[in-house]
């Protein structure tokens, strides 16, 4: 067997499976909406008004992807990715469709408060990165219908960020210290919150190859590459990445909350680590599980 015969086997088998998976979302869906019709049809029949339980929500198995192979896969309610370079790993990805609660708006502590014992997890600011650094990274992929899923995501992400809108809730809190050095967690108010230790606090500034924020990206971001994140943020939302933080010497330590989106009429997508965390704005779920190797 050739090298290009084994590619376009493997490219068959994963295309027979997405389909498999698709015909089975679809007739998953055709027997509930089923069987919301003869709910319906009984409750008129018996003369009272119809109460329609929802379906319990089917558990989303995994494919396996060899390590290495990043793919999206489109299911009823997330985009699962996988093969994400994150937390010095390999990880699965998956990011709700749709905004959490309908698009509600909630404080940062409320709705950590709300997804402890939810699927759904609120994302920090390192995961956001890990997963548009991956989809930028992989725009051009080899198979057309990736392609189109990641202009789809990327679509998805530049309208959370779109200029006018409240910014995108994180779980990344920072504590600015009136001394010594600043406290980052990542995954706030979770178990397996991660603190990270930095001098933050300094004057504002785009992010590219010559603004020397290496350390101050790497804690935030996860990465200390500033020419790709200059890059990956402009091709997400159109916009330059610029690092909002405290620049004054405080007088008593203040806590800010990290979230993320651009300014209007201004070309900034803002890295914001001077939101107030009792602002409500709205959030997009997340879950993220080391990959398994196969």
């Amino acid at each position: 067997m050739t090298l290009d015969d084994f590619f376009k086997c493997s490219k068959e088998v994963w295309e027979r499976e997405l389909k498999r998976k698709a015909d089975e979302a679809k007739a998953r869906e055709e027997e509930e909406r089923r069987q919301r019709i003869e709910v319906l049809k009984a409750g008129r029949a018996g003369g009272k008004k119809t109460t329609i339980i929802p379906p319990a929500a089917p558990a989303v198995p995994s494919i396996v992807i060899p390590t290495g192979n990043f793919q999206i896969e489109s299911l009823a309610d997330r985009y699962r990715l996988h093969n994400v370079q994150y937390n010095n790993g390999v990880y699965v990805v998956d990011w709700s469709k749709e905004l959490l609660e309908n698009g509600a708006t909630k404080k940062q502590q409320e709705w950590i408060a709300a997804t402890q014992s939810t699927e759904w997890k609120i994302p920090n600011m390192r995961l956001y990165h890990a997963t548009l650094a991956t989809l930028y990274r992989h725009k051009d992929h080899a198979a057309k219908e990736q392609q189109k899923l990641v202009k789809e995501l990327q679509q998805v992400f530049k309208t959370d960020f779109f200029s006018g809108k409240l910014y995108m809730t994180t779980s990344t809190r920072i504590q600015y210290a009136a001394s010594g050095l600043d406290n980052v967690t990542h995954n706030f108010g979770y178990p397996f919150a991660q603190k990270h230790l930095l001098a933050l606090a300094g004057q504002d500034g785009y992010v590219d190859s010559s603004s020397g924020m290496e350390a101050q990206m790497e804690v935030l971001l996860g990465s200390r590459d500033l020419a790709e994140i200059e890059k990956m943020y402009e091709w997400v939302s159109g916009k330059k990445p610029y690092l909002w933080r405290l620049e004054q010497a405080l007088q008593q330590d203040e806590e800010r909350a990290a979230v993320l989106g651009c300014n209007y009429g201004i070309n900034r997508f803002n890295i914001y680590c001077g939101g107030d965390f009792d602002n409500s704005r709205p959030s997009r779920g997340v879950v993220a599980s080391p990959a398994r190797e196969k």
